[in-house]
């Protein structure tokens, strides 16, 4: 789960609900390796598994310890997870690229349409160079190669519109 579908990062789209639809292009500095990646995937993740765990110990701790020694304990060991992994991150963690769109149903947005087609762009790059990889009609370095294209790329995209950061 930790080593995610591509090595370059990530593609999301979330399912419409309430009149939104939510997309989310993640992705690596090339030359990452698969532990570093692994180190980005769970400190990115850390609000989700964090929050889970930190109600798991609550309820634990909270039985064991008391109520108010359970919460500090429970808060202690929440917060240094979330630090660890972040520190574990390292600075290749800082270097990564996302771009986030949400997209009102019924509601045309040319901004939001401009970044969709930036995302669009840049996923099919990243997935059609995995693909002739799989297919071993590329070398691992062209791979890399028109990753490194595709993260400036993104780079360049979100410089002319600086609220795409992710």
């Amino acid at each position: 789960m930790l080593d995610g579908r591509y090595a370059w990062g990530s593609l999301d789209v979330g399912a419409s609900r309430q009149g939104f639809r939510h997309y989310r292009l993640v992705v690596f500095p090339p030359g990452v390796t698969a532990s570093e990646r692994r180190r980005i995937r769970l400190a990115r993740s850390w609000p989700t598994w964090g929050a889970v765990a930190f109600t798991a110990c609550l309820s634990i701790l909270c039985t064991a310890l008391g109520p108010w020694t359970g919460l500090m304990a429970s808060t202690a060991l929440w917060l240094s997870s979330g630090i660890l992994v972040r520190l574990r991150a390292g600075d290749v963690a800082t270097r990564v690229r996302t771009l986030s769109v949400v997209l009102m149903d019924r509601h045309h947005d040319p901004r939001s349409a401009e970044r969709i087609a930036l995302m669009a762009d840049v996923a099919e790059r990243l997935t059609h160079a995995d693909r002739l990889l799989q297919e071993q009609k590329i070398s691992a370095a062209c791979h890399e190669l028109a990753w490194g294209l595709a993260y400036d790329l993104l780079a360049l995209g979100q410089s002319a519109h600086p609220s795409t950061h992710g």
